[in-house]
């Protein structure tokens, strides 16, 4: 069904789970079931990093269909071929409507774990707007995502699990935001360390936290952005109603998306024509 707005769940996990074995033989399973439930007649759809819970299909899957509404949850998909770092989309009635796999896995995930390179991107169409699900590093590093933009996505959502250098995950999302005059969301776990990271050669300490929620404004043309930026809360130097940035904990946040407005939007520096779907 069309609507004119989606409000989307933001969820920035905790982990429960002690290990990365723990976590794919199911230890977040329940709790991310739990954060869903705190979900329930608040959002269309609920998003879920990188690799969160990393398993649960099918009790998602009931989640989903018990509570009404869309999830997009971070799995290990298992194939024939093999296993893929995926965004998979449950549908309001529990059903799988898409799955969308990381294209550039890291080193560690394919030495160690044996996930496989997902092959293209594509668009997943939710109550009417239309969805580009990038997977961490696939956003800031490589540029094969356009296609999404191509086909005129209404939104672009950067699935990831960051565990270094958080700090600067805002810079990455808010840059896209810019660059794309569509909204961006960033999605990263809390802030933590597994104990067997601090085991490896050097360690590495905790780290996560800073998801990023950006909404371009209602404006229509650039004299309206330009009255925007001089009467926007905060001052035109804030980041209010522009961008917001979780803390470090776990956290969870609704964002309330006008479809139509976003499709009209002109961008922030140049005055390019969009077509009209």
């Amino acid at each position: 069904m069309k609507q004119d707005t989606l409000k989307i769940g933001i969820v920035q996990p905790y982990p429960v789970s002690r290990s990365h074995e723990e976590l794919r033989n199911g230890g977040d399973v329940v709790h991310a079931l739990e954060i869903l439930e705190t979900f329930e007649h608040q959002a269309d759809v609920v998003c879920f990093p990188e690799l969160y819970p990393c398993a649960g299909e099918q009790q998602l899957s009931h989640k989903a269909k018990e509570l009404g509404i869309y999830v997009i949850a971070g799995l290990i998909e298992k194939t024939q071929k093999g296993c893929y770092n995926t965004a998979t989309i449950f549908d309001r009635h529990g059903g799988i409507i898409g799955r969308q796999r990381k294209k550039y896995p890291t080193l560690t995930e394919v030495e160690r774990y044996g996930i496989l390179t997902g092959r293209d991107y594509q668009i997943f169409t939710i109550e009417g707007a239309r969805l580009g699900l990038v997977i961490c590093a696939d956003l800031p590093f490589f540029r094969d995502w356009e296609i999404l933009l191509a086909q005129q996505a209404d939104i672009i959502i950067n699935l990831s699990r960051w565990f270094a250098l958080s700090n600067a995950y805002p810079a990455t999302i808010i840059s896209r935001h810019m660059e794309f005059g569509i909204p961006v969301i960033g999605l990263n776990w809390a802030k933590f360390s597994f104990p067997q990271w601090e085991q490896v050669p050097n360690g590495f300490p905790p780290a996560g936290g800073r998801s990023t929620i950006t909404v371009p404004p209602s404006v229509v043309n650039l004299n309206e952005l330009a009255e925007w930026f001089r009467a926007k809360g905060g001052g035109i130097d804030s980041s209010e109603d522009f961008a917001t940035v979780l803390g470090e904990k776990e956290e969870t946040f609704i964002v309330t998306i006008d479809i139509a407005a976003v499709r009209k939007f002109p961008g922030y520096f140049y005055n390019l024509p969009k077509t009209t779907p």
